[in-house]
């Protein structure tokens, strides 16, 4: 069964955004040693093991803002008993099934590479599962998923 966040992405990626109301929305942590929060225009989900009513405690209702301030990032590292990370920017997308052809102008063409020393995919590997990488055959651009 999938994670709840997983299916919250997977709706994401269908153009099924959910609705800017300003909810914080609180789920389970994901699997592996991760807590994250991810803000849509206007709404929020916390995956995390955190009470839920004490995190609306700290959130005013309808501040769009506050979910993704330092002040709050920093309540809930404390919470958490961890340190507050990077913000990232995550695209989602349904996979096809197809690579880029390297007949379609302004294309790239990525292959899978399994060794690397390269500092994004070592990071990956202390934080995520199934870790793998692409890159372009001159190796100046490289893609991680986890």
């Amino acid at each position: 069964m999938a994670h709840p966040l997983a299916r919250i992405l997977d709706d994401a990626a269908r153009g099924e955004f959910p609705e800017a109301d300003g909810a914080i929305v609180v789920l389970p942590p994901p699997p592996g040693d991760v807590d994250v929060l991810v803000a849509f225009s206007g709404h929020f989900v916390l995956s995390a093991d955190v009470d839920a009513e004490e995190v609306a405690r700290q959130l005013p209702v309808g501040d769009f803002s506050k979910p993704m301030s330092a002040e709050f990032l920093q309540w809930l590292a404390q919470k958490l008993d961890t340190r507050s990370g990077p913000i990232d920017l995550v695209f989602v997308q349904r996979a096809t099934g197809a690579f880029f052809d390297e007949s379609n102008s302004g294309s790239v063409v990525l292959e899978r590479i399994v060794d690397t020393d390269h500092p994004r995919v070592q990071r990956a590997l202390r934080y995520r599962a199934d870790v793998r990488v692409y890159s372009t055959k001159d190796e100046d651009a490289i893609v991680v998923l986890g």
